[in-house]
């Protein structure tokens, strides 16, 4: 859910303009598909699924919302639109409790701002753990590029 948050703060949140750019590592990007996904792991019919849905956006059931989960917002098409930062994304083939086609979704349809690192092996957050060299390389060559503005400092 880190991923989805630091989207969030970026793209709508209170302190958007004091954010320079994003590093995201195994992002959940879309949230309905994620967890579609899931229910599918258990066998759950895609119908049972999306009731399960339907219920946490409406806030019928809570989950940690007031009123209810926004899963239209919890896409890669929205976080596209709204999105005004650069981000980089590490993504793994391999990763098999978010899968990366959300990933590779946001980073088509904003080439512009989006950079995505894909590799093929590794699980969920544990990309550093399988290619520490190139996962290292590309964040600092990213974070170094990322304008500074004058108030920051150097």
């Amino acid at each position: 859910m880190g991923g989805t948050a630091c989207l969030v703060a970026a793209t709508s949140g209170e302190y958007s303009a004091v954010i320079d750019g994003l590093i995201l590592d195994s992002p959940a990007v879309d949230w309905t598909t994620l967890l579609r996904y899931h229910a599918s792991l258990f066998f759950a019919p895609k119908a049972i699924a999306d009731i399960g849905i339907r219920l946490l956006d409406s806030g019928v059931v809570r989950g940690g919302e007031p009123e209810g989960i926004a899963f239209a917002k919890l896409t890669p098409d929205s976080f596209a639109r709204h999105l005004t930062v650069p981000v980089l994304i590490h993504a793994s083939l391999g990763d098999t409790f978010v899968p990366c086609e959300s990933s590779q979704r946001l980073a088509n349809a904003r080439p512009d701002l989006v950079q995505l690192r894909l590799q093929n092996e590794g699980e969920h957050v544990k990309l550093w753990n399988v290619d520490a060299e190139p996962w290292e390389r590309v964040t600092e060559q990213f974070a170094r590029s990322l304008p500074r503005p004058p108030w920051r400092g150097e």
